[in-house]
């Protein structure tokens, strides 16, 4: 099997904007063609897009609209997985000598509907993501001991780090009792202890072994992928610790023949305050 890199990239400023999901898909893929000036067209085998918005057909759109005319095309939706889910796919399109050159672009509205499950009837009325991480962190709370003003330093941090990103949403750095003091929205969960919900995109270009070099002679390569399904509701999940995520991380490291003490940078998704501390422990 051969190797597979990330050889460009696009991406948007993040902002409350309320452009259409296709012109949101559209300004990044062109970002990342004004990165790529040795990028044809019909070198691109594959478009692979990435979003919780319920448009349809937006992969043939998208590539209708930058001139691309790939073999497959096909749109991805998996709640905040999503991304991941189109970036594996690409991954296995090349690997297994379907492709060398796919696009993958991902996207989202300030309002997408997808962030609403309705599905789980175990999650009764509370549809909405902000009452599932309601339910984690006073699981873990309570299990741990952990305190508000310890969940408040994940938020404390990210805001900081978030002003050395040109394209964050987040413009300013908050205290901890900033955080604190914050609006509250549930038992548990201030509102600076969320994600807030924006307008945004980013494309990025993988490549087999065969054609990175016509890209970047610095690709990143891709040694190690996981990923676990354990349930879509919560009956199956202990709610303190993220069982899935533990053996996701278990078969990358596997995969790439590193380690968790290998690892210098992570970055950890975090739509709530107590996402961050509980992905870091499940990967050890």
């Amino acid at each position: 099997m051969g190797k597979v890199g990330i050889v460009s990239y696009g991406i948007t400023p993040f902002s409350k904007d309320d452009s259409k999901i296709e012109s949101v898909l559209l300004k990044s893929t062109k970002k990342l063609f004004d990165n790529s000036p040795n990028l044809s067209r019909n070198e691109i085998d594959a478009v692979l897009v990435s979003t919780n918005n319920n448009s349809k057909y937006l992969s043939a759109i998208l590539s209708e609209m930058s001139g691309i005319q790939p073999k497959i095309a096909h749109t991805i939706e998996s709640l905040c997985n999503s991304g991941t889910n189109a970036i594996v796919s690409a991954y296995s399109y090349i690997a297994s000598g379907l492709a060398d050159v796919v696009l993958v672009s991902g996207a989202e509205r300030y309002d997408s509907p997808g962030q609403i499950l309705e599905w789980d009837n175990s999650r009764g009325e509370f549809k909405h993501p902000i009452f599932w991480a309601s339910i984690f962190t006073k699981s873990y709370k309570r299990e741990f001991s952990i305190t508000d003003e310890d969940l408040a330093i994940v938020s404390v941090k990210n805001h900081k780090q978030a002003q050395n990103n040109p394209n964050a949403l987040s413009e300013k750095a908050y205290s901890l009792n900033d955080v604190l003091n914050s609006k509250k929205l549930t038992d548990d969960l201030r509102l600076l202890n969320c994600s807030r919900p924006c307008t945004g995109g980013a494309s990025i270009l993988l490549a087999s072994e065969d054609f990175y070099s016509k890209f970047t002679d610095d690709p990143i390569w891709i040694t190690g992928i996981g990923q676990k399904t354990i349930s879509a509701g919560f009956t199956k999940n202990t709610l303190n610790y993220m069982e899935s995520t533990r053996l996701a991380g278990f078969s990358a490291l596997k995969m790439s023949k590193h380690s968790s003490s290998d690892i210098d940078v992570a970055e950890a998704h975090d739509a709530f305050s107590v996402c961050e501390p509980m992905a870091l422990e499940s990967l050890g």
